[in-house]
């Protein structure tokens, strides 16, 4: 028991570290710590001889445990019956985590990106869950390929400045795996045997890695999976925002870049960004300006002065869940005129007024926002009547 709690701790720590290295911004050992007690149940299970049966309901158990804890899902929902659902989100949000890291520069920030951090912590829990059942079994060969994947994925995604270092902390791992599992009632002479020959190993990879004649190159091109259907490349539409007259190149294909919920009978909307309102000689530009950064719930339009009395009542308000499929920009998009907005949660904005809105880095795709406008829909008749006495 003993040798097998020395290797699972050998091996989620390496595992943790690597994947870690995939995040800015503090380490959370408590989670950590957490996720792999999880995992090191079924471990001791397998250890102390429990039947095939137990093992499985609590591997089944500690994973469905790790589920809550990473997505902060409730384990009451996923009791059988009811209305209650705890699959489906839980699967909705490791999607959405799992989509981002094609979408976001690696390393990322934690607190920018909580769905891609709740599947970092959840690789961390499968790769050392497999680990130490392997390991408890007396399966050396299998404990050591799962080691290598669990080391090896993430160090390709953002190799950093010491990849010989967390390879050599990976090989003597596995080697660590395999002597001591082999070793029989001689742990201490598999242990040595095992650091001898990774010693000598990282000798020979430091020397080849000096060498010229060795590429240094990436020999594993993640970006370039496609284990789904991978959706289209974020469309660019900066130049909308500082106009010209030189034309405007619109793409052969066409690309889904936002997708709107209203609700209602179905009406043709007028979508706005921002207001050009700066004039340049050659063009017309927007010259915002700016409230102080902020991160609060919801925001108030200020432009109640100069709307018609009708602006004010909410049961004349269009309300528009937006959802991002491939904008690139950080503008937020709503019908004319906005009145009320409820932002991304997981981001900080600044606003004009309530009129224009702005976030403090660009749109990610699946996040969502909502916002309620007034959009009159006046008659031919009522515009010809509207006259122009216009607030000073």
């Amino acid at each position: 028991m003993a040798r097998t709690s020395l290797l699972f701790v050998l091996s989620g720590t390496l595992i943790a570290g690597a994947w870690l290295r995939l995040e800015m911004g503090g380490l959370p050992i408590g989670r950590v710590l957490l996720i792999l007690a999880l995992a090191f149940v079924p471990t001791f299970a397998v250890a102390v001889g429990a039947r095939r049966a137990w093992v499985a309901v609590l591997t089944v158990a500690v994973t469905v445990a790790a589920c809550a804890e990473v997505f902060h899902a409730r384990l009451i929902d996923a009791r059988p019956g009811g209305e209650h659902d705890f699959f489906g989100p839980v699967l909705g949000s490791f999607r959405d985590g799992f989509l981002n890291f094609y979408d976001t520069t690696l390393p990322f920030r934690r607190s920018d990106f909580p769905l891609m951090h709740a599947d970092v912590l959840l690789a961390i829990f499968g790769f050392a869950l497999a680990a130490g059942i392997l390991i408890a079994a007396r399966r050396p060969i299998g404990a050591a390929v799962v080691l290598v994947v669990g080391v090896g994925w993430p160090t390709t995604l953002v190799p950093g400045s010491r990849p010989l270092l967390v390879g050599a902390l990976a090989l003597v791992g596995v080697l660590a795996v395999l002597f001591l599992l082999r070793s029989g009632t001689h742990p201490a002479r598999g242990l040595a045997q095992g650091f001898a020959v990774a010693l000598v190993l990282v000798v020979v990879a430091a020397i080849a890695s000096t060498s010229g004649s060795v590429a240094k190159g990436a020999f594993l091109t993640w970006q370039g999976w496609d284990p789904y259907d991978q959706p289209d490349d974020p469309v660019g539409v900066r130049y909308v925002w500082n106009s010209h007259y030189l034309g405007i190149h619109f793409p052969k294909k066409k690309t889904t870049v936002l997708k709107i919920k209203t609700d209602g009978p179905k009406r043709n909307l007028f979508w706005r960004a921002t207001t050009l309102d700066d004039y340049t000689g050659t063009g017309w530009q927007e010259s915002l300006d700016l409230a102080t950064e902020s991160g609060s719930n919801q925001i108030d339009s200020d432009s109640l002065a100069l709307l018609p009395a009708a602006a004010r009542n909410q049961a004349n308000w269009v309300k528009q869940e937006v959802t991002v499929e491939a904008l690139k920009d950080n503008h937020l998009i709503a019908s004319a005129q906005p009145m009320r907005w409820d932002p991304p949660s997981d981001s900080t904005f600044q606003d004009q007024g309530g009129d224009i809105v702005v976030l403090s880095r660009s749109l990610q795709r699946d996040q969502t926002y909502t916002v309620w406008s007034y959009a009159p829909r006046p008659t031919p008749k009522e515009l010809g009547q509207s006259g122009t006495n216009y607030p000073e």
